[in-house]
């Protein structure tokens, strides 16, 4: 299994400041629960489609970076993905890091081809390794 990172995302280069974006009664999120806001988050990160500054326009608005279903959370996603700016991000607002992280990221580590981002990926995580 090849894990290739399809695009860039073009927000992901703004360089924006939390204090910079704005909170929910300034744009698009007003009026939305935190449980809508998490599962666009979740379905964005799974589905690779969003940015550095919407992910953090998603959390500073109050999604749950914490929510994960059967399949996997917004971090392991995000591992996947090869997304370093999300899981930086997700790692800067205090999400859980979960085990099948690791077993992930270890399992992409050691496939044929490994992208340079994955082992970013795994200096991001490393201080968060719990080890038995």
């Amino acid at each position: 299994m090849k894990y290739l990172k399809t695009f860039e995302k073009y927000d992901d280069y703004l360089g924006v400041d939390d204090e910079d974006i704005p909170t929910r009664q300034f744009d698009e999120y007003a009026g939305q629960s935190k449980e809508e806001l998490t599962k666009k988050l979740y379905d964005g990160i799974k589905d690779d489609y969003l940015g550095a500054y919407s992910v953090k326009k998603y959390i500073k608005n109050g999604a749950n970076i914490n929510y994960k279903d059967d399949e996997g959370s917004l971090l392991y996603y995000a591992v996947i993905n090869a997304n370093v700016n999300i899981v930086n991000i997700l790692l800067e607002h205090g999400v859980k890091v979960d085990n099948n992280v690791f077993d992930i990221l270890d399992n992409i580590l050691n496939s044929e081809e490994v992208l340079e981002e994955y082992y970013e990926i795994k200096k991001l995580l490393e201080p968060y390794k719990k080890y038995k």
